[in-house]
């Protein structure tokens, strides 16, 4: 690991990490709301088929992951007062609010208005607006610090108030929603709820974070036309490792995710509990998370990610024993939790990592471009695994509000909680093994520095 005494005065304290945590903690409160109850949303109270709905998502998705390196570019050639990446947590922040809460008050235009009414929104939502928010938060971790321990700090704070701000709302949306009528209004109020949240954490994080770097003379400018920055993205080979390896995660991730809610209302028969479920995963995660700095320095950060993908095997293997067993799926999500927490944590690092090398190998500065490594996987494996939710539910014969399902409808939600999980962590384990990059970035890091002089 790169010496943190080669750079004084780079350490974040406390404050600062929590500064920038709040941030995530909102963005997550809304990112788990759409990943996790959208579909369930379009199919039991907009009526629209399994099939059709997974499709929408899944394309909107992958299109909101293409205009990443869009956002990136325009993010690496931002110059302002407060930064290349902070204006536009400034900026964004309100029109998303805006645009979410608007997502879930569907007027009354039958049934193909619902549905334009649906794609336009949700693009606007997720394409336009939390692309133009996550993509510069993700970037302000290399712009406020080179320290390599602050770093693995910010990723592990951030994800642990991530959990918390996202197991909350998941765990509150279906008794909040139930509670308020369990209507399409009861839906809009809790949407109201949850975006001014998210708006709060956001100008927290604005407010109370600073850049520090980005904005070095003796380098070359950022890349002006989007071929130059697409090109110096596909020719870093640990940019397309790390955003592969993400999609692969992220595609177990949401469709387990976004299963969970049919899972237990129609294989454990009351979706109020899943709350029991996400407590418990996020209870392990948490604790795991706080052991991840120590663990760091025992272990490079593509060894954690690579235990965290194999050891992650044991929880769809767990629940394979009984599936219809409320106790077994709440210890399924606690060992979720274990070996999901190394790799979350430690990818935000990693990603800060890819634009060191990028930055080394082209001399060009790109964090906004390059830390779309985060976003892209995320977006792009949610978008993957929400669609294929939608169409494994589809091809299982799946019935909207119907709670006699057929039992090809249970076999492909037992499918969607156990096979894809298993299949997707092999990948994930294969794309791994190739990441080589931790041991000579403190190499590069000396070279950065004398490059800077």
């Amino acid at each position: 690991m790169e010496d943190d005494k080669k750079i004084p005065n780079d350490k974040m304290g406390l404050r600062k990490l929590l500064s920038y945590g709040a941030g995530d903690f909102g963005l997550t409160a809304c990112f788990s709301f759409l990943s996790g109850f959208i579909l369930f949303f379009m199919t039991d109270y907009m009526g629209i088929r399994a099939g059709v709905a997974g499709t929408v998502l899944m394309l909107s998705r992958v299109l909101d992951a293409l205009t990443d390196v869009w956002i990136g570019n325009a993010v690496d050639r931002t110059k302002s007062r407060f930064g290349k990446a902070r204006p536009w947590l400034l900026v964004c922040a309100l029109p998303f609010a805006v645009s979410f809460i608007l997502l879930f008050s569907v007027p009354n235009l039958g049934p193909a208005g619902r549905l334009i009414w649906f794609i336009v929104l949700y693009n606007l939502t997720t394409t336009v607006f939390y692309a133009a928010l996550v993509i510069p938060y993700d970037a302000l971790i290399p712009l406020m610090t080179r320290n390599a321990a602050s770093r693995i700090h910010c990723g592990v704070v951030r994800t642990i108030m991530s959990i918390v701000g996202g197991v909350a709302f998941v765990s509150l949306t279906m008794p909040v929603v139930n509670a308020l009528g369990g209507d399409a209004r009861a839906w809009r109020i809790w949407s109201v709820i949850v975006g001014l949240f998210m708006l709060l954490c956001v100008m927290i994080a604005f407010v109370l974070t600073r850049e520090r770097y980005g904005g070095e003379k003796k380098t070359r400018d950022a890349p002006r036309t989007f071929t130059q920055s697409y090109k110096s993205l596909i020719s870093n080979k640990y940019w397309i490792l790390l955003t592969m390896a993400l999609v692969g995660s992220n595609i177990a991730v949401s469709i387990t995710g976004a299963g969970a809610v049919f899972y237990f209302r129609y294989i454990l028969g009351n979706e109020n509990l899943m709350g029991l479920a996400s407590l418990s995963m996020s209870a392990t995660l948490v604790v795991v998370l706080f052991l991840v700095p120590v663990l760091s320095k025992r272990f490079s950060k593509g060894t954690l990610a690579r235990i965290s993908v194999l050891g992650g095997l044991a929880a769809p293997l767990v629940l394979m024993i009984s599936p219809a067993s409320l106790g077994l799926y709440v210890v399924r999500a606690a060992i979720h939790g274990v070996f999901t927490a190394p790799f979350v944590a430690v990818s935000f690092a990693m990603a800060a990592d890819v634009s060191d090398y990028g930055y080394w190998k082209t001399g060009m500065k790109c964090e906004g471009i390059v830390n779309t490594a985060t976003g892209f996987g995320i977006k792009l494996g949610v978008g993957i695994g929400t669609g294929m939710l939608g169409w494994i539910l589809e091809l299982g014969g799946f019935v909207a509000d119907g709670y006699a399902q057929p039992d090809s409808a249970r076999f492909a939600l037992m499918f969607v909680m156990m096979g894809v999980p298993i299949i997707m962590a092999v990948i994930n384990f294969g794309l791994l093994f190739f990441y080589r990059l931790d041991k000579a970035h403190p190499q590069i890091m000396a070279d950065i520095r004398r490059m800077e002089g």
